[in-house]
């Protein structure tokens, strides 16, 4: 007995081979990223501490943790194309599926990030009130006040996102086009990380003049819809990238 799968005429079937290993490979591949918040907390915890017992302070500290999250998910972006790409290629992902699951899983992790930052001011806003310290915002923020939690997730995790498909662009770019078209590309790849920044806390990037000349005075719906749809186009353009990539044989 044999069985056949009805088509129909002139419809092409689309399929995502491979979606889920890249997910799950790409998800726990990159499970160091619990140790480096196992870290990064006890590194607070420490500068609280030491801050209640001998010192004081007039901002909130946990603000500053978004610089290394964000960093950090700009370099797990990197470090993932060259790490999986071939790998998953090899085995039969195709990679329009590679560059689904990679995107899905890094998001994830941004997703579960944003989380912990978001429960961070939750915990640092009571403390702060008993000790009777100010919890100022040293930069500009969707959000004006740490009780804002919803603001707060938003505005951390569409940074977080922003920055780990501009570190996508930026390792797939090396991957594919070697190191010096690399470099000259790493400018325009990070263009998704840079304007969210300048849109959503200011303009790290560029000062607070680009800050207030992008930024300032736009509607919050504003200042989210621009840099998703930046995220958006970006993950478009990773994938036209990645289509045309091909493997790199090992050098021994």
């Amino acid at each position: 007995m044999t069985t056949t799968t009805a088509t129909v005429p002139g419809r092409k079937v689309r399929r995502l081979r491979g979606l889920w290993p890249t997910y799950f490979s790409v998800l726990f591949g990159n499970a160091w990223y619990a140790w480096f918040w196992a870290v990064m907390i006890l590194i607070y915890a420490g500068i609280a501490a030491g801050i209640a017992l001998w010192g004081t302070t007039d901002i909130s500290l946990w603000e500053t943790s978004t610089n290394s999250t964000k960093g950090t998910m700009a370099a797990m972006g990197v470090m993932s194309v060259p790490a999986f790409l071939p790998l998953m290629v090899a085995a039969g992902v195709t990679r329009r599926s590679f560059v689904v699951g990679v995107t899905a899983a890094i998001g994830t992790l941004a997703t579960g990030s944003s989380l912990l930052l978001t429960i961070g001011y939750v915990i640092e806003r009571p403390i702060y009130e008993a000790y009777g310290i100010p919890e100022n915002l040293s930069t500009n923020h969707l959000f004006t006040d740490s009780s804002q939690l919803h603001l707060i997730f938003t505005e951390s995790l569409i940074v977080q996102l922003a920055y780990a498909v501009s570190g996508l662009l930026i390792g797939l770019c090396f991957y594919r086009f070697g190191p010096f078209p690399g470099l000259l590309l790493i400018a325009p790849c990070a263009i998704t990380a840079a304007g969210t920044e300048v849109l959503l806390t200011g303009g790290t990037w560029f000062g607070p003049v680009a800050g207030d000349a992008f930024g300032a005075g736009w509607p919050v719906w504003l200042q989210i819809v621009v840099p998703v749809l930046a995220i958006a186009v970006s993950t478009v353009i990773l994938r036209a990238v990645a289509i045309g990539t091909a493997l790199r044989p090992r050098k021994n």
